[in-house]
């Protein structure tokens, strides 16, 4: 919560029933409105502050935080997080693709490029590749720029569906394709 702060609670049997308890709350980690993810014990999310937080779950304790990622106020920044076993890439407000390492410790950058510019849409990886949401006005320029949309097979017998998402385009930058290879061995 935004107000209250990140609140763990600890679900138990109770009987035949289950019983909800206050784990444990940190009011330094109010999340506005980007969905966090978890690896192992650790939780990834955007701070109050515009940051980035690393908060251990097993207590609340923060490990740390990465402040410069986003442009937007701290209270519309947002992005979007993928796990990738034990790292994570993370699509920022500003269009900025960040592979980090999942780890307690510190924040470790592996790689960043820009892909695509302002926005608050959630990436998507499948059979290997990473795409970005489009829409009516920036479809056309994924098209020209020869991108290739995600086509989803229904199977059983349906048609493939064509998703909104395409691949990000080829001149995006020499870094993103340099780090969507690397992304993309990995995952193999």
């Amino acid at each position: 919560s935004h107000t209250l702060g990140l609140v763990a609670t600890r679900i138990e049997k109770d009987g035949d029933s289950l019983k909800a308890t206050l784990a444990w709350t940190n009011k330094n980690v109010a999340i506005n409105f980007t969905c966090p993810v978890a690896v192992g014990p650790l939780l990834f999310t955007i701070g109050p502050r515009k940051n980035l937080l690393c908060v251990d779950l097993n207590n609340g304790a923060m490990k740390w935080e990465k402040d410069g990622l986003f442009i937007t106020g701290a209270d519309k920044a947002v992005a979007a997080f993928l796990v990738l076993d034990d790292t994570i890439l993370m699509l920022t407000d500003a269009g900025m693709l960040v592979h980090f390492s999942a780890e307690g410790g510190a924040y470790k950058e592996l790689g960043r490029a820009q892909v695509c510019g302002f926005n608050w849409c959630n990436p998507a990886y499948a059979d290997g590749r990473f795409y970005l949401k489009t829409d009516e006005l920036s479809r056309p320029a994924f098209q020209a720029a020869g991108c290739e949309p995600w086509v989803y097979d229904g199977g059983r017998g349906k048609d493939p569906d064509t998703m909104p998402y395409w691949t990000p385009p080829a001149d995006a930058s020499d870094d993103a394709h340099a780090l969507l290879t690397e992304i993309s061995a990995a995952m193999s």
